[in-house]
């Protein structure tokens, strides 16, 4: 998959490498510091979310974490618990889809099945004393449709990493406890992914990625195969050789043929998911959690921006209009869980470290979040003859449409 063109609203800071004030600027005066557009590096992405093609119906990327010049590491922060997480991500991509990331004593809304302990997270990239860069990412991860207050996947003990201690020796890993996804009203437990076989599942009822109607779904879940397959920001570079690594989830939302879609919203939730509330969480949250992941050689990237949406209620009397839906059309969402990459010159030699030991110096280094509104707004619906726009604000973009995203607060 070709990663995504990030845009962000007018007055919204451009994407660019951040890090904490002076930390870059000293580390590229280090005598032992590697070279920025060239050298070892490492990234490390919480999730993802994109819907049609190429994000033609609005994505959203977590802040993704990038090993630093000199040895030490880069931590994801423990206030990021949901993608999307803010209002601005929310609108972005509609608002109907929310990965949680774990934390759900933090984010008060607790999508998980009963059983499965609130944790945090832990997306780490690292560049090591010898010079080899590493990246991991472990987490609890829930899919949750906001809409229908239901949860449509549960990925526990979730751990993806890539290491590249020689040219000839890149790893990539991705592995979990346990998947379960929503089958016959409930969550069930199913085999995860063999080698290079996906796990695929037919779920009768879940929402588009925005708006109020619902259809059929093919939910597939996979481990990354190749970098180009991560969704991430353009500053998420490859090298002269890479590995890339993390968990993929393809939504692919059928219209039922002669629906015409409730204009109301749904309320229902799933006993055994635990409560779930479609509100809010806070601007970002994640949490640092250990879980552990398999995969192969893989790569990925994340920003996240913010999203808000509205819908209008229905009638005191009763359910709004059923309104017919024309043309509708699949909508394909895809989402990465926990994407991770390192690269490294074809010449590269680890440097002696000089047998030095401890823990490595914490130096935040990170691609900003951001979120690319919808290009074209009937992708997110599946509606071909939907009407509506999109408009650019100060410091948020707004999705004017005739029915909206339901508000997450």
């Amino acid at each position: 998959m070709t990663r995504l063109a990030t845009k962000l609203a007018a007055g919204t800071a451009a994407l660019a490498l951040a890090a904490v004030p002076g930390a870059a600027a000293a580390q590229d005066s280090a005598v032992d510091a590697v070279d920025e557009a060239t050298g070892p590096v490492a990234y490390a992405n919480a999730a993802a979310l994109s819907v049609g093609e190429n994000g033609s119906g609005g994505s959203v990327i977590s802040e993704t974490q990038r090993s630093p010049l000199r040895p030490g590491e880069s931590r994801l922060a423990q206030d990021r618990v949901t993608v999307p997480g803010t209002r601005s991500e929310r609108s972005a991509t509609g608002g109907n889809y929310e990965v949680h990331l774990g934390n759900h004593a933090r984010t008060g809304s607790n999508p998980f099945p009963d059983g499965v302990p609130s944790r945090t997270h832990r997306i780490v990239a690292e560049l090591a004393a010898d010079h080899v860069p590493r990246a991991s990412a472990e987490a609890n991860y829930a899919l949750w449709d906001t809409r229908s207050g239901r949860t449509v996947l549960v990925l526990e003990g979730a751990r993806t990493s890539a290491e590249c201690p020689a040219p000839g020796e890149l790893t990539g890993t991705a592995t979990a406890d346990r998947l379960r996804v929503r089958q016959g009203g409930g969550l069930q437990e199913v085999a995860l992914p063999t080698g290079d076989e996906p796990v695929r599942r037919e779920i009768p009822e879940l929402s588009f990625p925005r708006g109020d109607h619902s259809g059929t779904a093919t939910v597939t879940i996979s481990r990354i195969e190749s970098f180009d397959e991560l969704l991430r920001q353009q500053q998420w570079r490859s090298g002269d050789v890479t590995v890339a690594a993390g968990w993929k989830i393809e939504v692919v939302t059928q219209p039922v043929a002669g629906d015409t879609g409730p204009a109301e919203r749904t309320d229902t939730t799933d006993t055994t998911e635990g409560t779930g509330d479609a509100g809010d969480a806070g601007d970002a949250g994640n949490t640092e959690g250990a879980a552990t992941g398999t995969s192969q050689n893989r790569t990925a990237t994340t920003e996240s921006t913010e999203t808000t949406g509205s819908s209008e209620p229905a009638d005191a009397t009763g359910p709004a209009p059923k309104a017919v839906t024309p043309a509708a059309e699949p909508v394909t969402t895809t989402i990465v869980l926990g994407g991770v990459s390192c690269s490294l010159p074809s010449d590269f030699v680890p440097v002696d470290s000089g047998g030095g030991s401890g823990p490595a110096p914490t130096v935040p280094v990170k691609i900003p979040a951001g979120a690319a509104p919808a290009q074209d707004d009937s992708v997110a619906w599946g509606l071909g003859l939907l009407g509506g726009g999109v408009l650019l604000g100060a410091a948020a973009v707004t999705v004017a449409l005739r029915r909206r995203v339901p508000a997450g607060d």
